[in-house]
């Protein structure tokens, strides 16, 4: 896990996947801002109960095991600082970071364990009976004057044999020497007794949901401390699916659950047409728009040519463009002969020729004058048919 370490807050650039019950097996790597060249830095990993302090050698240092003993949150803090003559110069403290510890497999109480076998009990007991004679053998007393300080050791057999020791004056404090290679694991030491079961756990829950951060930083005081809330607005919000926890002083940022846009689904069915509302009000008048490009008329048509039956007129236009159409005459025919307006008489007589075509009038007044009344002879032949 790789962990930034600026002048006023720490951040976790390269997340590793801690779990509940691991020893030994996860290192931080620090990333540190160039003020912390030439510090003494230390790391400090707290979680619900209790804060562990571990030294920073050469930017890295191994998580300690007792703070991923249980699943829950922990931070993360270091601590920079600089003595000269015993005398505190110096000391950063950044804000410290957060990190989840998931549940693990690995159980420290189980109800089927392996019991110590014979020869691992008597080893153990063996070394136990050493330890407890050879403090039976030996008799030691230190007595301190001014700066020395003599010590009497008296074995069982009563001889004895004093020592002095000088106090020499204290020097200067040396620079803070490389971590060790960690040691080889111990034996294993005898099962203890089952201890009683504890309470149940409470399971995992988000109490609340709030639509924004600002939200849910005034409803601080009426959570409490290791309550779970999460940001649940939509999803075009940074904050959305950001899951906290509530800490002693503030919220505890855990992380965040939005994901990817999922793709389009289906169209569903369309939907009844609802009822038609109520025609709007006529909106205001929009303003006048701009005027319009200059349009192009026509200056004159004349006709320009004449091809046998066909005319070609030129049309020409405002601009100075003209174009051309043509019109088909009809041909010319011979009347002569037949029946004009010249040949039209309005009276009958013996001067009349065959030319002449008499009209209505004429021949109704000319037979009137032939018959006398020529209504009355209509009627009389109307009355014999009948």
């Amino acid at each position: 896990m790789i962990i930034k370490v600026g002048i006023n807050e720490i951040s976790v650039v390269e997340q590793d996947l801690l779990n509940a019950g691991e020893y030994n097996i996860h290192e931080c790597n620090f990333e540190f801002d160039e003020v912390y060249d030439g510090l003494v830095k230390k790391a400090l990993f707290t979680n619900k109960t209790n804060t562990y302090q571990v030294s920073i050698v050469e930017n890295s240092c191994t998580i300690p095991y007792e703070v991923l003993q249980k699943s829950g949150v922990i931070t993360i803090g270091v601590y920079a600082y600089e003595v000269q003559d015993e005398e505190l110069i110096m000391r950063y403290s950044p804000k410290p970071c957060t990190k989840y510890i998931d549940i693990g497999s690995y159980k420290e109480h189980y109800d089927n364990y392996e019991e110590v076998t014979p020869t691992d009990k008597e080893q153990m007991e063996q070394i136990v009976q050493d330890i407890e004679d050879k403090m039976d053998n030996l008799d030691i007393d230190a007595n301190k004057v001014d700066t020395t300080t003599t010590i009497t050791i008296t074995k069982k057999d009563g001889t004895t044999k004093e020592v002095e020791v000088l106090d020499g004056e204290r020097g200067p404090q040396g620079i803070q020497g490389e971590q060790g290679p960690q040691g080889e694991q111990g034996i294993q030491g005898i099962q203890g007794e089952q201890g009683p079961v504890g309470p149940q756990g409470e399971p995992f829950t988000i109490k609340k949901t709030y639509s924004s951060v600002a939200e849910m930083n005034a409803d601080f005081n009426n959570m409490n401390v290791g309550d779970y809330v999460m940001i649940a607005t939509s999803v075009e919000i940074q904050d959305n699916a950001k899951l906290y926890v509530r800490g002693e002083l503030e919220w505890l940022f855990i992380t965040d659950f939005s994901g990817a846009t999922g793709i389009q689904g289906e169209q569903g069915p369309q939907g009844i047409q609802g009822i038609q509302g109520e025609q709007g009000i006529q909106g205001p008048t929009g303003p006048q728009g701009p005027t319009g490009a200059t349009g192009n008329g026509i200056t004159s048509i004349t006709k320009t040519s004449t091809s046998g039956l066909v005319d070609t007129y030129t049309i020409t236009y405002t601009n100075g463009t003209t174009t051309t159409f043509t019109v088909t005459n009809g041909q010319t025919q011979d009347i002569s002969g037949k029946e004009d307006k010249s040949n039209k008489v309005t009276s009958i007589s013996s001067e009349s020729t065959d030319t002449q075509y008499p009209s209505a009038l004429a021949v109704y007044n000319y037979v009137d004058t032939i018959v006398g009344d020529i209504n009355a002879l209509l009627d009389t032949l109307n009355r014999t048919e009948v």
